[in-house]
């Protein structure tokens, strides 16, 4: 009977031990896989800062160019401008927003002569390039030449009043500047209107003025 009590006890300390190799190899195990799976997800410091490192930006001894497009000439010309102390260092979305400072703070006197937009063209570490847009303003025209009983006359182009009225026959006049002259001929101001004039009649000197009008004596 104490030999069959004894066996027991050896059989069932040798499955105890057993069971508890098997938990402890898993246990073991599972915090391997665990390590590891922490492991692959960290970026190491060395890593960001190379990562930081290969970004360019704009250095000392980048090369800084500055075209200036015309649209309505379709022409552009480029220039080399001293890079701006402030933009020293400056990545490519850095350097994109102190473009669109500048594009905000265009002085009035560049908006006057077209100016549209600013952008970035190119950036790297060795040169950027900025293009700046121009288009000619619309000239606002002070009055225009129109027909009336065969003859030329002026017209206000704010309200169509009649300016003036010419001696000027119409039927005399080239079969181009008719065409034009019927659209509504634009004339920009009394300068331009009275070199115009002066093509189209014999007028030099004197001008007759009546009412607000004058006339052109023909020849």
């Amino acid at each position: 009977m104490k030999k069959v009590v004894i066996i027991c006890l050896f059989l069932a300390g040798i499955l105890g031990i057993g069971a508890y190799l098997y938990s402890y190899q898993y246990f073991v195990q599972d915090k391997v896989q665990e390590s590891e799976v922490k492991q692959s997800s960290v970026v190491l410091p060395e890593t960001v800062a190379a990562v930081v490192q290969t970004e360019e930006r704009i250095t000392r001894d980048t090369l800084y160019y500055m075209e200036t497009y015309r649209i309505d000439q379709n022409t552009t010309i480029r220039e080399t401008k001293r890079m701006p102390s402030e933009v020293i260092g400056n990545n490519r979305r850095q350097f994109a927003e102190y473009l669109e400072k500048m594009m905000e703070e265009a002085l009035e006197e560049e908006q006057k002569n077209g100016f549209l937009s600013i952008e970035l063209i190119d950036f790297s570490k060795d040169a950027v390039v900025v293009r700046k847009s121009y288009k000619e303003p619309e000239k606002e025209c002070e009055f225009y030449l129109d027909v009336q009983m065969g003859r030329v006359i002026v017209r206000n182009s704010l309200d169509d009043s009649l300016y003036a009225y010419t001696e000027i026959k119409f039927e005399t006049l080239p079969e181009n500047l008719k065409r034009e002259i019927l659209r509504g001929y634009p004339v920009e101001n009394l300068e331009v209107l009275y070199e115009f004039l002066e093509s189209y009649s014999s007028w030099r000197e004197g001008r007759k003025w009546q009412e607000g009008c004058f006339r052109l004596p023909i020849t």
